[in-house]
């Protein structure tokens, strides 16, 4: 239920980072979690591993987004018995890979999140669901109460972290090349933008010249 978001960041954000990046000699190398992990590795029950692993890789960066629709949730958690996945063993069962992600980010431990300044959450406004056409609207809601009620208790949990939270305007855009589009997120791009080049920025501070 993200590709209008995906589109901004791949045509718009991501590209005029990586232009400034450059100019402080930094390659940044954008991971979307929600692409790349291939149906032998999700058969052979690798997806939370990995998606977890490539968190890890990009600490302290981290940008998560929420809509309405939760996602898929795994019956369970198969890991490798490493001490980095132990946390897993106390956590509730039937949640998604995406606030499994989300947790291991920055909300298993807000405060030294906050501090190393990396993650950030966008959560689209519910409202932008309001023109979005009957037919259209399956791809976009949570898909049942249960779902609904994990989504609502996940964006709760953000918003109580201390970590920095944008709630973004959106609208219905349409079906763009087959897939329903959300639309109208100036705000949204602008925003991600600032965020991840402020934290680039502290990350990378400009050598001071003698």
């Amino acid at each position: 239920d993200m590709h209008g978001e995906r589109d901004v960041l791949t045509r718009i954000v991501f590209p005029e980072l990586k232009e400034r990046c450059k100019k402080k000699k930094i390659n940044l190398v954008e991971v979307d979690l929600r692409w790349g992990v291939t149906e032998e590795e999700s058969q052979l029950g690798k997806s939370i591993q990995l998606c977890l692993d490539e968190v890890e890789r990009c600490r302290p960066f981290f940008i998560g987004m929420l809509g309405d629709r939760y996602g898929w949730a795994p019956a369970q958690y198969e890991v490798p018995q490493h001490e980095r996945f132990h946390w897993l063993n106390n956590y509730p069962t039937g949640r998604s890979i995406t606030e499994l992600e989300m947790y291991s980010a920055g909300l298993n431990n807000p405060a030294v999140a906050k501090q190393q300044g990396g993650t950030f959450f966008y959560i689209r406004d519910t409202n932008a669901l309001n023109d979005v056409p009957k037919e259209q609207k399956k791809y976009f809601e949570a898909g049942d109460v249960t779902a609904k009620g994990k989504m609502d208790n996940l964006k709760k949990t953000i918003k109580e972290s201390g970590l920095p939270v944008f709630d973004y305007p959106a609208k219905w855009h349409g079906v763009v090349d087959g897939k329903p589009m959300i639309g109208g997120l100036d705000k949204f791009g602008e925003r991600v933008f600032n965020d991840l080049w402020g934290a680039i920025c502290k990350q990378f501070p400009e050598e001071e010249s003698n």
